[in-house]
């Protein structure tokens, strides 16, 4: 789902939540002070607020993506870029982060874009090899992160196959 300015900032505080319990065990690439995760949380939004997509089960934030449609990538190249993606540590592994990316990619799609690009931690084996296996390419590393770029499809996937067509019972799982 999309936020309006409003529901951002009645919302920020359960999103720095979500954002702080996504990055246990791997604080060496996260903002760790309350004020710095507000503060980040502030940037990613205003950057591209059409990008900014929540996944919620009951009515409850369970994680968030945020793409920048317009972003000048590495190297010198007008891409979408990946922010942020973080699912909370309870709802990982039930196809939220998937779901996440598809609303991600459709973002990009409907920007124009045919390359998505991230930066991840070096040491974030979890979701380095999570991207790999989603389709993205490892192109070079800047100190302690590693830049990883995928193509955008023309089209989107359509059919059984496409991420988040099937969810566990009992969940409602909406990126967007």
């Amino acid at each position: 789902m999309r936020l309006d300015r409003a529901s951002f900032r009645a919302r920020r505080d359960e999103l720095v939540s979500v954002y702080a319990r996504a990055y246990r065990g791997l604080e060496r690439y996260a903002y760790r002070h309350r004020p710095e995760q507000v503060g980040y949380l502030e940037w990613l939004y205003r950057g591209d607020p059409e990008g900014f997509l929540v996944a919620e089960v009951d009515r409850r934030a369970v994680g968030f993506a945020s793409c920048h449609g317009d972003w000048l990538g590495w190297p010198d190249r007008v891409v979408a870029e990946l922010h942020e993606i973080v699912v909370e540590p309870e709802a990982q592994g039930q196809g939220v982060g998937r779901l996440l990316l598809q609303a991600v990619f459709d973002y990009a799609r409907a920007r124009g874009r045919d390359v998505l690009g991230l930066w991840v931690g070096e040491g974030n084996r979890r979701a380095r090899h999570w991207y790999r296996r989603v389709g993205f390419e490892e192109e070079g590393k800047v100190g302690k992160w590693v830049r990883m770029t995928a193509r955008v499809p023309a089209t989107a996937p359509a059919g059984p196959g496409r991420p988040g067509r099937s969810r566990p019972p009992g969940r409602d799982a909406t990126p967007g």
